[in-house]
């Protein structure tokens, strides 16, 4: 099985779910879900993965060591601590699923300003453009990502 990130998180070659390396099985060479795997024989498998047109290219797990600012309608959020990785196709940041209830939490009435959408295996995320860190004296991971 080769296809870590970081934090022992695994991600399914079908549904792209980031999973603990012990749930990912191995079926005809792709790893999968405990959710994915043997829903399909291994031709299924190989030719579903093969006409997947849509390939996404990620970063591994990073975390905002520093001050991030970003803006939420008008109001301003620090996301320093908070885990992310880059879509390296779309050059967007985007918040680690299983943080999404932490910030939920810590903006309270302003996470309705938050706008959650589906990635392309259909599970919700938070993705910030470039423009989203709106003050230029703290980090932005999208331009220090492709300035590397």
């Amino acid at each position: 099985m080769n296809n870590p990130t970081m934090n022992g998180k695994w991600l399914c070659q079908l549904c792209g779910k980031r999973e603990d390396e012990r749930a990912i099985q191995e079926q005809c060479g792709f790893n999968l879900c405990l959710s994915c795997d043997g829903k399909h024989t291994d031709e299924e498998l190989k030719d579903k993965l093969s006409s997947m047109t849509k390939v996404r290219e990620v970063s591994l797990s990073l975390t905002f060591e520093q001050d991030t600012i970003i803006g939420f309608n008008r109001n301003e959020f620090n996301l320093k601590g908070y885990r992310y990785y880059i879509d390296i196709k779309d050059e967007t940041c985007v918040l680690e699923q299983d943080e999404m209830p932490r910030l939920k939490a810590e903006l309270g009435e302003g996470w309705r300003d938050v706008i959650v959408e589906k990635d392309w295996f259909g599970q919700e995320v938070i993705a910030f453009s470039k423009e989203d860190f709106i003050n230029t004296e703290t980090f932005n991971p999208i331009t220090a990502y492709f300035e590397e």
